[in-house]
């Protein structure tokens, strides 16, 4: 019943595994996002009301901090189990797709027996998006690049400034910055429809999840952090689609491509470790 949303990245995974089989732990939970279910949530309003956590921890940033409750009522145990046993039929990896994917090799291998997560409903978490950051061939020019774009492009228009909508793609290229939307009459995510139109009629990219033409950068919450990627990565051609929000991905059927999404809060590393095996 725990569904993925996107694709995994190899190179990725194969890290994931490396780090799971030499921990034999795993020490940060998988995110999970599930529809908002009203008797749980009062059951947890009531336990964050009636008693203290039993761990907090506060972070030097002075903004950040990690409060972790115990529940070892019996009774609460099993009215909680049988809600997701119920009335809560499947919860969508947000963040955690290499945890799961590695663990999933090891317990062919060494029968790992348990995966630590964390549930969230849609108004609990924000989801951001990744630049997608790709290099030109030595074959390729840039007016030839942007000329194949413009031509699966409508409203093509050269903008001062990025300012996120929800349809729109922007681009930013030899320090410009472009704004444009894809030709099609399809509902799927944009995330999905950029990799179908644009990576592989534009750049011959047939599989992203293997290509090592591309990278992906968090979309960075300050501008000096954006000024910063766009600093060093100019000679790429930067891509930054639009967010989605939780509620699509409930209710999206698809798989998307990699790094389609960024869902905060994250746990902390390290806060709660669990053994594997």
């Amino acid at each position: 019943h725990i569904l993925k949303h996107e694709q995994t990245i190899a190179a990725k995974e194969k890290i994931h595994r490396n780090l799971q089989a030499s921990r034999k732990a795993m020490i940060k939970p998988a995110a999970l996002l599930i529809k908002k279910q009203s008797t749980l949530h009062k059951i947890m309003l009531d336990i964050k009301t009636q008693d203290n956590p039993i761990l907090v921890i506060k972070f030097p940033d002075h903004q950040t901090m990690q409060r972790i409750w115990k529940i070892d009522s019996l009774i609460l145990i099993k009215k909680i189990t049988s809600l997701f046993q119920k009335s809560i039929h499947q919860a969508i990896i947000a963040d955690g797709h290499h945890r799961f994917a590695s663990l999933a090799h090891l317990h062919s291998v060494r029968d790992p027996q348990l995966i630590l997560t964390v549930y969230f409903s849609p108004e609990e978490m924000r989801v951001s998006t990744f630049y997608r950051l790709i290099k030109k061939l030595k074959s390729e020019s840039y007016p030839s690049i942007l000329d194949k774009l413009k031509r699966i492009t409508k409203e093509w228009t050269r903008v001062d400034s990025i300012k996120p909508m929800k349809d729109r793609i922007h681009l930013v290229c030899q320090d410009e910055i472009y704004r444009f939307k894809l030709k099609t009459i399809s509902q799927d995510p944009i995330h999905l429809l950029f990799s179908k139109i644009v990576l592989a009629k534009v750049f011959n990219i047939k599989d992203e999840s293997k290509n090592k033409r591309m990278k992906y950068i968090e979309y960075p919450d300050h501008v000096d952090e954006h000024r910063l990627i766009l600093e060093r990565h100019k000679n790429e051609l930067i891509f930054i689609p639009p967010s989605l929000t939780a509620q699509q991905i409930l209710k999206n059927k698809k798989i998307l491509p990699p790094k389609s999404t960024m869902f905060t809060p994250r746990i902390i590393n390290g806060l709660v470790v669990v053994k594997n095996y």
